[in-house]
């Protein structure tokens, strides 16, 4: 299906020329007889069109093409010479610029508060602070090494720095050299690399101590749980060797019992075999 190449017009006087508005990142092409808002295009960051071609003229034609789900901005001209309307490079305050410069905008960091680019290091912080040099917001924390800050100012003198979007550490304006590194102590002085180096072996050394301190404290824990468990088995065997002793008396004294009760239930029986004698004695004398 081809696609169909037209023209805007205006749909109150059907005027084809637009004059440009720039507002807030949006351009705005509005009927030079009028008035009336057309469209309205959000161009890419840092880009602009120029505001006239060669002939001065300052208005424009915009053609299209109709698709069935939407409208796409095909070319801008000159409204008077017919010429196509150049994208440029802009910068923030829309005056042309390089395509490097474009470049190097899209790739620095500005301040979300005041838009500047223009930032400072404070570091009288542990961890190092880029802050604005406008309006002083905090924009971004620099996490260092263990003893290591950075330098407010550059070897150039320079104290004001930008950010690279790629980059970590700030950026030398002047110089374009990297915010350099310095050693200090916990207090935020000044040391050499040496005495930075003995506060990290004392580090390492505390934090060995601490971890030792922590496993005897572990293993002590231990112990007393493991000693614990001893008593209580040990409890559980006394009470238990205490029953089986009373047990094993509640056992001797019904087999005494039973003994007693054997011993008496042969005296009966030899008592009755007495009887049995006595009787079958009388009654052989009744008989004879």
């Amino acid at each position: 299906m081809n696609k169909m190449v037209t023209t805007f017009s205006c749909d109150v006087c059907h005027e084809v020329k637009f004059l440009k508005e720039e507002e807030k990142g949006f351009i705005k092409f509005v009927c030079q007889k009028c008035n009336e808002v057309k469209i309205t295009v959000k161009p890419k960051e840092y880009r602009g069109l120029k505001k006239h071609c060669n002939c001065l003229d300052g208005s424009f034609k915009i053609s299209k093409i109709d698709n069935l789900d939407k409208i796409t901005i095909k070319k801008i001209k000159c409204g008077k010479c017919n010429q196509e309307i150049e994208w440029i490079a802009i910068d923030d305050k829309g005056n042309e610029i390089t395509e490097e410069e474009r470049e190097h905008l899209l790739n620095t960091v500005k301040c979300e508060q005041c838009e500047s680019r223009f930032f400072v290091i404070d570091s009288t912080y542990k961890t190092p602070k880029v802050k604005c040099l406008e309006c002083g917001s905090d924009i971004r924390d620099i996490k260092c090494d263990d003893y290591v800050s950075l330098k407010e100012v550059c070897s150039c003198k320079n104290n004001i720095f930008e950010l690279l979007k790629s980059e970590k550490i700030p950026t030398c304006r002047e110089c374009g050299n990297k915010a350099e590194k310095l050693y200090v102590d916990n207090d935020g002085n000044e040391i050499d690399r040496v005495t930075r180096e003995l506060l990290i072996i004392q580090d390492n050394y505390d934090y060995l101590e601490r971890q030792i301190d922590e496993m005897k404290t572990e293993f002590e824990d231990r112990i007393y749980y493991v000693e614990s468990d001893i008593s209580r088995l040990r409890g559980k065997i006394s009470d238990q060797e205490e029953h089986n002793y009373i047990l094993q008396n509640d056992i001797d004294s019904i087999e005494r019992e039973i003994s007693s009760i054997g011993r008496d239930i042969n005296s009966m029986e030899y008592d009755i075999n007495r009887l049995k004698e006595n009787v079958e004695e009388m009654d052989f004398k009744i008989r004879y």
